[in-house]
């Protein structure tokens, strides 16, 4: 939990300050503005923020806070009844206001608006690459190595699908992947593995994303296995992840993150990254709900 709140916390110190103001906010007539509306997530460019003056205002002062009770940061001024705010850190969650000036004099703060700035999920990776990259692999080496693996393979070999199913399962999924039901994820800097919510959040290139598994498999792989095989096998896992919207995600500092949040279909992964014999040795979780199987078929048809 710590490593990904630390890189979480790393964002926010790149959050832009400004002044802070001690204007209160009012209800919507006393401001005379209504209709206020912050975008969520619609745009990787920047929050459009956008309201209606039922006044005849001469500019409106934008400002914004990281919760609805403030402290309030005045960002900008406009004439026109909308603000996009392209300083917002990508991922925060905002609460922003207006007020509407009338001879160069403020009046009172509208009513607050949560929005943020979209985190642009992670690409997929080339599924065609990994096969290949598993295909051409040289023999291992590494006798120490090999010999730690044999010493686990009690533990591993109950989660090795059988070579046959493997090249029918990787077969439906090359073409799930190719018509962009499926997008697939490898590779991360850090993750933290939620076994409550049977959940894994990764950070990969800086940018964090959450993972919702429902395979009771992988946590079974944990609980066999300890802590350092199953570092090993995460760091070699491909995921197989349907995106599905943005969750929020609580940095612990008053500041919330919303980042891509993707359900799990699939994982496949092995002790070693590349391995000749990859096709006898590899785990391969499908997820246990029969609703996104029928998801994937439809998406992918």
């Amino acid at each position: 939990m710590k490593t990904v709140f630390k890189i979480l916390l790393l964002l926010a110190a790149c959050v832009p300050a400004f002044t802070a103001t001690g204007i209160s906010q009012a209800q919507e007539g006393e401001s005379g503005i209504c209709a206020m509306d912050a975008a969520d997530g619609t745009s990787a460019a920047g929050v459009t923020v956008t309201w209606t003056g039922v006044r005849s205002f001469e500019g409106f002062n934008v400002f914004r806070a990281y919760s609805e009770s403030g402290p309030w940061f005045r960002i900008g001024r406009t004439e026109s009844e909308s603000h996009s705010d392209e300083s917002a850190q990508p991922g925060v969650k905002y609460w922003y206001a207006v007020c509407g000036c009338r001879y160069n004099t403020p009046g009172a703060m509208s009513a607050a608006d949560s929005g943020y700035r979209k985190i642009p999920p992670p690409c997929g990776y080339d599924f065609n690459r990994i096969l290949d990259e598993q295909n051409r692999s040289p023999e291992r080496e590494e006798k120490a190595e090999y010999r730690e693996y044999e010493s686990l393979d009690p533990v591993l070999r109950p989660f090795y699908m059988n070579s046959l199913k493997l090249n029918l399962a990787l077969h439906l999924a090359r073409g799930y992947i190719s018509r962009g039901a499926i997008t697939v994820l490898r590779g991360f800097d850090s993750y933290m593995l939620d076994t409550e919510s049977r959940r894994i959040i990764l950070n990969i290139s800086s940018v964090p994303c959450i993972i919702n598994f429902k395979s009771k498999k992988l946590f079974r792989i944990y609980s066999a296995g300890g802590q350092e095989l199953f570092d090993r096998l995460l760091a070699n896992a491909v995921f197989y992840c349907v995106y599905e919207d943005d969750k929020e995600l609580d940095a612990g500092n008053g500041i919330t993150y919303m980042v891509p949040r993707f359900e799990a279909i699939g994982l496949s992964t092995g002790y070693f990254r590349n391995d000749r014999e990859w096709k006898d040795r590899t785990i391969l979780l499908g997820t246990d709900n029969t609703d996104y199987r029928e998801k994937i078929k439809n998406a992918g048809g």
